[in-house]
């Protein structure tokens, strides 16, 4: 039984450790795309994230939303301080969300990464690309839409 177990757990880290490394890669070519050559410094209060990000040699975490290139959002609430500073022109970084109804929500927030049924989600708004003058590479041109 014991020996069961420990074939469970390690079978469970392994795949654990796996998704983290994808989900990194994702991020990392998604910001990449967004960014250019830019350095990616991100912000984002979800402890999930930061803990996927903290083993990334290429994506840099920050604490100050003044520091970053972009900020992750995850919750409702770490939208409104951030929506406040970027229409008082205090901001200027890029706003990217894990939710589609974050994405909805505040215009904002130029796209999101997102599950949905057990599938990833991209999803960019055209005029929010257009805006920070963000020309995306044509492989994401499927996940770009007019409104939602």
């Amino acid at each position: 039984m014991k020996k069961l177990l420990l074939i469970l757990l390690l079978y469970y880290s392994h795949l654990y450790a796996l998704d983290t490394k994808s989900t990194l890669n994702i991020y990392h070519e998604l910001f990449t795309s967004l960014l250019g050559n830019k350095k990616i410094i991100v912000y984002t209060k979800d402890k999930e994230l930061r803990h996927v990000f903290e083993s990334s040699n290429k994506i840099v975490l920050c604490d100050s939303i003044k520091e970053a290139t972009i900020i992750l959002i995850s919750s409702i609430s770490g939208l409104a301080p951030i929506d406040e500073e970027l229409l008082n022109g205090a901001l200027h970084p890029i706003v990217f969300a894990t939710d589609y109804r974050l994405l909805k929500s505040s215009n904002s927030i130029i796209g999101a990464f997102y599950w949905k049924k057990g599938r990833s989600q991209i999803l960019f708004i055209k005029h929010r690309l257009d805006k920070y003058k963000i020309h995306l590479p044509p492989k994401y041109k499927a996940f770009m839409v007019d409104e939602l």
